[in-house]
């Protein structure tokens, strides 16, 4: 078969093996060709509805990409790093970057943020997200605008996760390059709160 219809058909099986399974939580593929790597990104993103954008055309998101690798490169061996390498590694490539892989990484570190500020005031994360952002917006050790980045992420990382399997009612029906803008930003600011208040406090 042709490329693009095998890593199609490769990328819906593992998504319906890990859905049916009970202990499975990720599935791997190994590629023999290293030079296949940038075709199989492709191929597997367009297969899984991702959108891609040049940023060569948006000085908007080019400023945003370089402060945003700027300030990750600091944390990228911290306790911020499982969310934080993959997050860089999709900020750093050469060409498109893919919308809802930046967006999915984002709320990572999002979360793994909410993690960590809840454990300098010795509480538990919740069983979800929202709640962990909700309690720890409660201790007041964050403002209610840093909340409000936190969940921005949250939103745009479960519609990057969780691709719906017919369109959507509601418009826009996918992210843009708006949305990639609206979790750099955010990510810049959470970022900066992690850098300032912190990493400087602690």
């Amino acid at each position: 078969q042709s490329m693009d219809n095998a890593i199609e058909f490769l990328m819906m099986a593992a998504l319906q093996w890990i859905k049916k399974s009970f202990q499975s939580q990720d599935v791997s593929c190994t590629l023999l060709q290293i030079e296949e790597v940038s075709r199989f990104d492709v191929e597997m993103n367009r297969s899984l509805g991702r959108a891609s954008i040049g940023v060569d055309g948006d000085p908007m998101i080019t400023a945003l990409r370089s402060e945003v690798l700027t300030l990750a490169s600091r944390y990228k061996d911290g306790v911020l790093q499982p969310a934080l390498r993959p997050l860089y590694e999709a900020l750093n490539v050469q060409g498109e970057l893919c919308i809802e892989l930046i967006c999915t990484f984002s709320r990572t570190l999002c979360e793994v943020m909410v993690r960590e500020c809840l454990k300098i005031k010795n509480q538990k994360p919740s069983g979800d997200l929202l709640n962990s952002i909700e309690k720890l917006r409660k201790t007041g050790f964050i403002a209610p605008w840093v909340s409000s980045y936190m969940h921005g992420l949250r939103v745009l990382g479960n519609k990057s996760v969780h691709p719906a399997h017919s369109p959507p009612k509601y418009l826009p029906q996918h992210l843009g390059s708006a949305d990639l803008v609206s979790a750099m930003s955010a990510v810049r600011c959470l970022l900066s709160f992690w850098d300032e208040h912190v990493v400087q406090s602690g």
